[in-house]
């Protein structure tokens, strides 16, 4: 099977179900985080079929593909706009977020580093 056939079947099958409900993932601790983009790099890298002295983001570049960490981050951020926007009125009653300092985890873990 081509590269490219194969890149398709990762984008139309096996992203969405890495990124299944990454918007709840800013409560997730960096660790868990850290499983999930490895297993991306992993597939990616399995996929393209590069040697071990690529790095993971001339791959993701030379696909013109954003790192995975970018990604669920521009999900997360599409989804967080999209409740602000939303017709139903149970879930514009809900109040806003702001994250607090002194929570361990909160939603914007993903934003930070």
């Amino acid at each position: 099977m081509s590269r490219e056939n194969k890149l398709l079947i990762y984008t139309a099958y096996l992203r969405p179900v890495l990124t299944y409900a990454c918007p709840v993932w800013g409560y997730a601790a960096k660790s868990n985080l850290k499983i999930i983009i490895t297993q991306h790099n992993i597939m990616i890298r399995n996929i393209c079929d590069v040697k071990w002295y690529i790095s993971n983001t001339e791959i993701l570049r030379a696909l013109e593909y954003p790192s995975f960490k970018e990604f669920i981050l521009r999900l997360a951020t599409k989804f967080f706009n999209n409740i602000d926007n939303h017709d139903n009125e149970a879930i514009k009653n809900i109040p806003a977020y702001n994250p607090d300092p002194s929570i361990k985890r909160p939603r914007n873990v993903l934003f930070s580093s």
